[in-house]
């Protein structure tokens, strides 16, 4: 993703949290799938919600990781497979 579509990534979340009634400046974490453009620790999402949200920390999210977990295990254990494939 490029800086501009970043930014306007960046203003529709605050529009909809805003939208919602949540103020973005009590914002105390945020978390993305490992895309570089979204945890990009110079340049991705992530960054840009630091600037005007200093305590958001980013951490990776969990169920994306369980997923990458899950997806490695069905590749060795056909027993994963065929639970998760039924």
């Amino acid at each position: 993703m490029s800086k501009t579509q970043l930014l306007q990534l960046l203003r529709k979340i605050f529009f909809v949290l805003s939208h919602h009634n949540l103020d973005v400046q009590n914002i105390k974490g945020q978390g993305y799938d490992g895309a570089g453009n979204m945890r990009g620790e110079w340049n991705g999402l992530q960054d840009l919600f630091i600037n005007d949200c200093p305590y958001a920390y980013y951490v990776h999210c969990l169920a994306h990781q369980l997923q990458l977990a899950l997806i490695a295990a069905a590749r060795e254990i056909s027993n994963v497979h065929i639970f998760f494939r039924t």
